[in-house]
Order: structure tokens, then sequence, then C-alpha cells
């Protein structure tokens, strides 16, 4: 069982006991890298230093572009086949095409499948058999695994780096009462609009791409010239605001859909949660910050995996 989740900073992967990361950041190379649709890519951490790379922007092109990236994660873990491989993308657009498939319309999740199944490259991989799970209810499940005992509604945050998404879960129910997806409103949006003012004066007015802010902001520091700036202190201050924010956001979207549904637990997860320690504080409701956050979607997806595996629906 292999478990590879996609996401617009990074991809997330899972294989036995090993797991790793590998930047979504790419660039078309004519002398080397990873051969996919008879095209050669730089990926990872290899893109990041040469000019012209970039992110996955949208859904659309995270979709074409996950094959590149299962090979990138499967080369990393040292696999060239499995029985199941588990992949992940953002609830609202599941959603939308788990209903366009259950109306008998081809979908993008069934497109996913077959491009996974089977990838071409320098070593072929090969899959049995591919699930695709929302990314945002993952994160539930890796909690809910580890916190049996936890009763009521779940308000769960899956923070990313282009995306927020979160989920209204009862644990009664064992069921999502609302959820929705926010784009353009993850760690990027931090980054360049909260971040980047409060460092311009240690570039002396010079720009950077949205690739080089939130490299400066996983790093804590600003590479200029044979000088390291902290930006430690910029960071925290943004980030205080950004949580603000999002809870608003999140808050006011749920009352908007006639929220009068209330929650026990806040629970957050995905990369960007590492950005909300000791930042939130709540009477009557638990906040949980997830351990490894960014892994909890990967993690619940094969929890959720290996029950439907043993029967358990």
């Amino acid at each position: 069982m292999f478990v590879v989740d996609l996401g617009f900073s990074r991809a997330k992967w899972l294989c036995g006991s090993a797991k790793g990361a590998v930047r979504s950041c790419f660039r078309r190379s004519k002398a080397e890298g990873f051969i996919y649709r008879g095209d050669r890519f730089l990926v990872g951490e290899r893109a990041l230093l040469e000019t012209g790379s970039r992110y996955l922007r949208t859904i659309e092109e995270l979709v074409e572009m996950y094959p590149l990236f299962v090979s990138v994660c499967a080369g990393k873990a040292g696999i060239l086949q499995d029985d199941v491989l588990i992949v992940g993308l953002p609830y609202d657009f599941w959603k939308a095409e788990v209903a366009q498939a259950r109306n008998g319309t081809a979908s993008a999740i069934s497109a996913l499948q077959n491009s996974l199944t089977h990838i071409e490259g320098a070593s072929a991989l090969d899959f049995g058999r591919v699930i695709v799970y929302p990314q945002g209810l993952g994160g539930i499940k890796a909690y809910l695994h580890d916190n049996p005992a936890v009763s009521g509604n779940i308000l769960a945050v899956d923070i990313g780096f282009n995306t927020v998404i979160y989920t209204l879960y009862s644990c009664t129910q064992g069921e999502i009462l609302a959820g929705k997806t926010f784009y353009k409103k993850g760690v990027h949006d931090m980054a360049v609009n909260g971040l980047f003012p409060e460092i311009q004066g240690h570039i002396q007015g010079k720009t950077l791409t949205p690739l080089e802010i939130d490299y400066a902001m996983q790093t804590g520091a600003l590479q200029t010239g044979f000088d390291r700036v902290d930006i430690t202190p910029e960071i925290k201050e943004a980030a205080s605001a950004y949580v603000n924010d999002l809870l608003s956001l999140v808050t006011g979207d749920l009352k908007a859909h006639g929220g009068v549904v209330g929650f026990d637990t806040v629970l957050f997860f995905g990369g960007g949660a590492r950005l909300l320690a000791g930042k939130i504080e709540s009477k009557g409701v638990k906040v949980v910050v997830m351990e490894e956050p960014e892994f909890a979607n990967a993690i619940g997806f094969r929890i959720r995996a290996e029950e439907m595996a043993a029967g358990n629906r």
C-alpha cells in the first residue's frame, strides 16, 4: 500500500514505516530529469534551483501532473509497483467529481485512476488499484483513530499552501455536515500578502518570487549575498494576522450557511498548521494541532484503506 498526498506545496508519501516529502515544484528540462509524457522534468529541490521553475497552480494542473509526482515519490520510496496506490484531491473538487461519476459522466477521478494505474517513464510503475480520497477528511480519520473516545462535532481545518479546506464532522453520525475548499487562502496568501511587506526592508526594494518567499518562510531566514538574516519575528507577526483572518473566514462561512450546529473540537492539520502553535486561545472548545500535521491526510487515507480491506465500512 503506497500513499501519495499531492498538494500545491509538497507531495507527501507513505510506504510501510517510511515517509517523505517532495516539493511540488517542477520545470521542463532538456538534458536530464524524470520522463513524463515524453518530456523531461526536474522536480522538487533540484527544480527550485533553476530559473523557470514553478509550483503547481491549479487543481487541473495538479490532476495532470499527479503521475509525475507519484513517479518521483515512488523513486524515493524505492518501489516500482504495489497492490494499492492511494491519493487525495481537495474535498470540494472530489465531492463534485464523485457526484458527476454517479450521474454516469466521465470524471476527473476516473481519469486520474486510469493515468496512475500504469505510469510510463524511465522505470514503468504499476499499481493494481488506485483509490482517490478527499483531502481534509484524512486528518479527521487519523485523529479519531488515535482518539476513539472523542464525541460531538469536529471542525477540521486543513491548511495547505494554496488551499484551506474546512470540514464540520459529526462523530455521532459518522459523516461530514458541511465543508468547503478556499483557494488562494493557504500559506501562500500569508507569505505573499503578509510576510513579504514585512521583509522588504531586508532586500532593499528587490522583488521575490512566491517560490523564494515560501522558501524563506520555511527556513526562517533570508540569504542576501553572504549575509543570512533571521526573519522569524516577521514570520510570527504575519502568522498571527493570518490566523485571525483565517478563523474569521471559516466561522463566517459556517454562519452564512445556517451555522447553528456547534462543535466541541477544532482540529488543525496540513503543513500550515505549524504556524498556529500557541496562537489560539479558546474556552469550552478543545483546540488540537496535530503532530506532523503535513502527513495527517496521508495517514488517514491509509487507515481508511486498511479498514476497507478488512471489511469495515
